[in-house]
């Protein structure tokens, strides 16, 4: 274990032995009306003051005793059968287990630490931080263990468990940035690639000192194991969304070329072979900042050949392929300044020619605010909502808002206009902010962009990391739009109207066009 993981390791104890505090009182001050919780707090002092031994014998590099000691742990915490106490023991016995070297027997004891602590989501915001590195560990020695063996059906069922540990994962930390337990998953894995067999899902998992891509093609996961740390990327990506922000160099280059050789290099024979046409990206932590498809090969940028989109996971996306219908569109717009924002003054011809395309129904400037876009959601049947206005994500949710002209609208708000319709047989199938901006440098504020399909109900979104040229931002919605309306995927629509930019000599640097993402669900 290096030394960040051991120091993550020992807060975690930390954390672990704090809840046993507030266990342990709480039983206690109702023992007498609870002889069943008076039990509960000694088999739970049992089972911390084995691990607090095993921790004093780990410090002291005596892990054989340690591991014994929390041998003993586990099996009191399973007498005791409380789900705190099983899931504390068998994660202290992975974490002793791996560091002992012993890799492929730590993975049994994490994967009950994983299993319990489903049990405890939501009990206590100590856990909503434990909940990510038991799931990353765990996926880390699944992964290692495929690697050291030969191509089969082992193999195959350890990379399917790393998918669907990260995507539990994924699910932790969105439900912990939103602050809410409730958000709509599946069950169980959808299977993207039979619905979609011209898609790849690729998941770039970070740990500290490699990146695991995995990447799931007709059924199949593939893995690739890249020789680049945690620290490092999160420097690079910072280096390559400066860069992309200067439209009048080249300076980014260095680093689209970087990435592209990290990430796609590897895996192109294998998307090429099997006829790929959109690369759907399930990103994590800081390459939550990096528009894909700004990556270059040294020749082309990787829309030349791939459509791309982005998923918060596969199980928080509604990948249900809706009847296509002449939708309605609802749209929300403001172009003069208002609230000490500046005036959006080509927001103006993008609403004339979006209703050229769709039927609908506008509210601009004075029109619009949360209670008209409230009326008109209940009113009428809206398949797409289309909001052109300046949209902010930042770290904390309760920051993030789109303006209207009197007021602001919060994500809550989205979702009470439109999470009602989520399960209906016509949902709303896409939401578009043709004005957004997240705080730069700032994965938790990408996590929030990358979750606002799920927190809003909508199957997809369009939206932009980081606010744009409004006269571009126009002009590639428009494209989008009228790619969409001529049968293609969104994630082919967005491309097309990428590529349209790309060939303007006013907007052909990628810091106009490779910020618009299609997230969700890209078909």
């Amino acid at each position: 274990m290096n030394a960040t993981l051991t120091t993550m390791a020992r807060r975690v104890r930390v954390a672990i032995c704090a809840s046993f505090l507030l266990l342990f009182a709480g039983a206690s001050h109702a023992q007498t009306a609870d002889p069943g919780k008076e039990g509960l707090a000694l088999a739970a002092k049992h089972v911390f003051e084995l691990i607090a031994q095993a921790h004093q014998r780990e410090a002291e590099g005596n892990l054989p005793q340690a591991l014994g000691l929390i041998d003993r742990a586990v099996f009191a915490s399973q007498e005791a059968r409380d789900p705190y106490l099983m899931f504390s023991s068998q994660w202290q016995a992975g974490l002793i287990l791996d560091r002992m070297g012993r890799s492929e027997q730590a993975i049994a004891p994490l994967r009950e630490a994983a299993f319990h602590l489903q049990s405890l989501r939501g009990s206590a915001d100590m856990f909503r931080e434990t909940e990510g590195q038991v799931y990353s560990r765990l996926a880390d020695l699944l992964l290692r263990r495929a690697q050291a063996l030969n191509d089969g059906a082992e193999v195959q069922a350890l990379r399917r468990e790393a998918q669907q540990t990260i995507e539990r994962y994924r699910e932790a930390e969105l439900r912990n940035y939103f602050r809410n337990d409730c958000l709509a998953s599946s069950d169980s894995m959808p299977d993207a690639t039979n619905l979609d067999s011209h898609a790849a899902i690729i998941y770039p998992i970070i740990f500290p000192e490699r990146m695991e891509i995995l990447v799931d093609i007709h059924g199949t996961l593939h893995q690739i194991t890249v020789p680049v740390g945690a620290e490092r990327l999160r420097q690079e990506t910072a280096i390559f969304v400066n860069k992309l922000g200067k439209r009048t160099t080249q300076e980014f280059m260095t680093s689209s070329w970087l990435f592209y050789d990290w990430m796609i290099r590897p895996i192109a024979p294998m998307l090429e072979a099997a006829k790929i046409e959109t690369l759907v990206f399930v990103p994590d932590g800081p390459l939550r900042m990096i528009p894909m498809a700004t990556l270059h090969d040294g020749k082309d940028f990787l829309i030349s050949k791939w459509a791309v989109a982005v998923v918060p996971g596969l199980r928080l996306t509604d990948v249900r392929i809706v009847k296509r219908q002449q939708d309605n569109m609802l749209i929300g717009a403001v172009s003069k300044p208002v609230q000490h924002f500046p005036g959006l003054p080509s927001v103006a011809e993008e609403v004339r020619e979006v209703e050229n395309l769709y039927h609908g129904t506008a509210l601009v400037d004075e029109a619009f605010d949360r209670q008209s876009l409230s009326s008109e959601m209940k009113a009428g049947n809206y398949g797409i909502v289309h909001i052109a206005t300046h949209a902010q994500f930042r770290e904390n949710p309760n920051d993030t808002f789109l303006l209207s002209y009197s007021d602001k609208v919060s994500l809550d708000d989205l979702q009470q206009l439109i999470g009602s319709r989520r399960y209906s047989s016509q949902p709303v199938r896409l939401v578009t902010l043709s004005a957004c901006q997240t705080a730069a440098g700032n994965d938790k504020a990408a996590l929030g962009l990358a979750g606002v399909a799920v927190k809003s109900g909508a199957q997809s979104a369009l939206a932009s990391l980081w606010y744009i040229n409004d006269s571009a931002a126009s002009e590639i919605v428009e494209e989008f739009y009228r790619s969409m309306r001529g049968g293609l995927s969104k994630a082919l629509a967005l491309r097309e109207a990428q590529l349209k930019l790309l060939a303007d000599r006013r907007f052909r640097h990628p810091g106009y066009w490779g910020p618009f993402l299609v997230i969700g669900n890209w078909m």
